[in-house]
């Protein structure tokens, strides 16, 4: 019987080689922008994959409400509006 295969925790945050609170958001952001964020998510999508579960939720939400930097999540915010339900 075949299983349904899909992509679970498609990297959406920063690989880094220091901990989160010890760089520098503006590295953070050079390491998964909001177009690495888009482009990383359409190569997923072009596998045909279904469903696809982002990682990085708590990393958006930190630079959006403590950081100041709403862009990541308004990103995210945008993908996920275009899909369909």
């Amino acid at each position: 019987k075949q299983r349904p295969v899909f992509i679970h925790e498609l990297q959406c945050e920063p690989w880094l080689s220091e901990a989160i609170l010890k760089t520098s958001v503006s590295h953070q952001l050079e390491r998964m922008s909001p177009t690495t964020l888009v482009e990383a998510v359409k190569y997923a999508q072009q596998t045909g994959m279904d469903p696809i579960d982002l990682w990085g939720l708590e990393w958006w939400f930190w630079l959006k409400e403590k950081q100041g930097h709403p862009e990541i999540w308004e990103t995210v915010k945008g993908l996920v509006s275009e899909q369909p339900q």
